[in-house]
């Protein structure tokens, strides 16, 4: 049977794209090397995090990343490899990185995707029949550090330029925002617009809502390769059987700059930057609203549980967890959390982050293959961003355009 969409990636971008194009009538079917979810979109933070619109390339953290590469603890990893593509990632990321012009840009547009993904989000917790759960309480940014505080609080300008709303809070309004949270700190800054959901619980409902509209999703299809002929995709081969296609996204999250080599294309700068989770069964203590720390972790509380997220280590497909790393993000989230210190975590998980060099996604269609299209290189603003990536995908299949900057911002061919 001859699909009209082909999605490759069963993560939160791969089936809103299903989503979305399913809704506008197409005959979709989405292909999952494993299970749905069980990439990078399964045991994240679950943030759906309008105010966090600055982009990976952020100059201002490039020297307290730098200085965490000799700390098997901290919160930023390099693991080298004999990858030329390695370094040109590496350079990529740095141009970028001192170009506050670029920088600008991308604040720019990953606020307005923020924006609007948060009002998908919002839209579709709330279907008829059922949708999925999703607080929207605000975050919290907490700050050990007063020096972090005070420059926060000067950039707060830059983050309500960019339509968040978002407050100062002293340290004794912090106790009775959350009691949990330690005294002493030196403030934080309340965004609140965010909101939180269980990543597990949001995959397992849009694969639900996809079959329900007449879309298939196969999980343990892997991909190998593509026919191509004639300037397009005829078929994708999988372990499960070559399938025709009339037109293909590529959702396939840090794989993708593997995969769309595999298409006679030149390799998309996807890094996979590997992020861990501690999840944790109800604590002792309830938190109201998810927190990011100045430590750069973040803690989600769940109705069931909590979890902790942190590190950021580009390494490749490397899938591995160093106990000394998860020690560290346990640690370091104890000085906000005291009481976490003591709890043993249910569960501990890896993911890889598509990361693109100049901190924006990839949505657009691939020059030169007239019927392929790629979505992805969110980094950590996957699942936030998921629902908008989605419904531009949808626009794209159907013949549209991304509409003002973004088509130009986000397309694949800018590498």
């Amino acid at each position: 049977m001859n699909h009209e969409v082909v999605i490759i990636g069963g993560g939160a971008v791969g089936l809103c794209a299903a989503l979305y194009a399913a809704r506008a009538g197409a005959r979709v079917l989405v292909l999952e090397r494993e299970r749905i979810g069980a990439g990078a979109s399964w045991g994240n933070a679950g943030l759906v995090v309008p105010s966090f619109f600055t982009p990976l390339c952020d100059a201002e953290v490039i020297g307290e990343a730098l200085a965490q590469l000799r700390d098997p603890q901290g919160f930023f990893a390099l693991k080298p490899r004999l990858d030329p593509r390695l370094g040109l990632w590496l350079v990529s990321f740095l141009r970028h990185s001192l170009s506050r012009r670029h920088f600008q840009r991308a604040c720019r547009v990953l606020a307005e995707l923020g924006r609007r993904s948060l009002g998908l989000h919002l839209e579709l917790s709330r279907e008829p029949g059922g949708g999925y759960w999703l607080e929207q309480k605000g975050l919290l940014y907490l700050y050990a550090d007063p020096d972090r505080l005070r420059k926060a609080r000067q950039d707060l300008e830059v983050a309500r330029s960019g339509g968040v709303e978002a407050r100062p809070v002293e340290s004794g309004e912090l106790a009775e925002l959350e009691p949990a949270v330690t005294s002493g700190l030196s403030g934080a800054i309340l965004y609140q617009p965010d909101a939180m959901l269980r990543p597990e619980e949001f995959l397992r409902w849009l694969a639900r809502r996809v079959r329900e509209l007449g879309g298939k999703v196969l999980e343990g299809a892997g991909v190998y390769g593509f026919k191509v002929r004639a300037g397009a995709v005829r078929g994708v081969l999988t372990t499960r059987g070559e399938i025709p296609a009339g037109q293909v996204v590529l959702a396939c999250g840090a794989w993708l700059g593997e995969v769309s080599r595999w298409l006679g294309r030149r390799r998309l700068p996807v890094e996979g930057g590997k992020g861990i989770s501690l999840t944790f069964p109800r604590p002792p203590q309830r938190l109201t609203r998810p927190l990011l720390l100045d430590c750069h972790s973040a803690v989600t509380p769940f109705r069931d549980g909590l979890r902790i997220t942190g590190l950021l280590e580009l390494g490749g497909g490397d899938l591995s967890i160093d106990p000394r790393r998860v020690a560290g993000i346990h640690q370091a989230v104890s000085r906000y959390l005291p009481w976490i210190k003591d709890l043993k975590p249910e569960m501990v998980w890896a993911g890889l982050r598509p990361c693109c060099p100049d901190g924006l996604p990839i949505i657009g269609r691939l020059a030169g293959l007239s019927n392929l299209l790629v979505a992805g290189g969110h980094d950590q603003k996957g699942i936030s961003l998921a629902p908008v990536t989605g419904q531009l995908v949808a626009r794209l299949l159907q013949g549209g355009s991304l509409g003002g900057e973004l088509d130009e911002a986000l397309s694949p061919n800018r590498f």
